[in-house]
Formats: C-alpha cells, sequence, structure tokens
C-alpha cells in the first residue's frame, strides 16, 4: 500500500514539474511549496538554495530546472523515511544489542543526511541517501 501510495505521489509531482513553468512564491508559503516540491517540509533549505530569492519583495523563484531537481529530492525523502521506520523496527528486534556497531554507522548517515538537508547541499543529500539503504540493510 505504501508503495502505491509513493508511487501516485511521484506521478503526481512528476506530472506537476512537466506541467507548470517556474513558480515563484512568498516566503510564508515555503514550508507548503517545500511539502508539494520536495516531499518535505523540513526540506525547505534546499528549496531556497536551489531557487532565486528577490529580496526586494521577500518572494522566491523555482526555475523549471529546480523543480526537477527537487523531484529528486522528493525521491529521496521516500527513502530516508522508509529507512528510518525499518531502523526502528530493527530496533524492536534487539539491533541495539546484536548489531551496536551497524545501528551505529546507520544512525550517522541519518545524522549527516539532515545535516546536509539543513545546508540546502541537494548532491551531498542525494549522495548520503544513496548510502542509506545498504547501511540499514547491514542490521
Amino acid at each position: 500500500m505504501r508503495l502505491l501510495a509513493s508511487s501516485f505521489l511521484l506521478f503526481f509531482v512528476s506530472f506537476d514539474v512537466f506541467a507548470q513553468e517556474p513558480i515563484s512564491f512568498s516566503s510564508d508559503e515555503l514550508q507548503e511549496i517545500s511539502q508539494r516540491y520536495a516531499g518535505s517540509s523540513l526540506n525547505w533549505p534546499v528549496v531556497v538554495n536551489l531557487a532565486d530569492h528577490d529580496i526586494s519583495n521577500n518572494t522566491f523563484t523555482l526555475s523549471r530546472a529546480a523543480l526537477l531537481k527537487l523531484r529528486s529530492l522528493t525521491n529521496t525523502t521516500l527513502i530516508y523515511e522508509d529507512q528510518q521506520k525499518r531502523v526502528n523496527e530493527l530496533i524492536s528486534e534487539g539491533a541495539t544489542v546484536f548489531a551496536k556497531n551497524q545501528l551505529n554507522d546507520a544512525n550517522q548517515l541519518f545524522k549527516e543526511y539532515l545535516n546536509q538537508v539543513r545546508n540546502g547541499n541537494l548532491e551531498n543529500v542525494l549522495t548520503v541517501s544513496e548510502q542509506l539503504k545498504p547501511s540499514v540493510d547491514a542490521l
């Protein structure tokens, strides 16, 4: 069911991105835009980093290219959330006892992922996200 919902979300975002020209929005819409185009309101630093900022009007504009980049962040956000859930399940099954080092490694990657999101660095977010599933698989 989650896979179906994720596929629908990706289709919706993909269709929305291709159907639109660049979008402009005010600073008070930042979290809503982040949720819609980047997969989570927590991804707002990446949105800000990719957007052109009109300081005089305090508005942002995302180009079509930036919207396409944000689509990859939406996919990455789904991976991050799925791996977080898996880790929580593995913890309840004893990972803190039986795979302590691997759990620490996975948690370090989660921290690094969030740090890169906070820094607005999309390329590093994508790089770290590629390591999440293999790290959790090692648990």
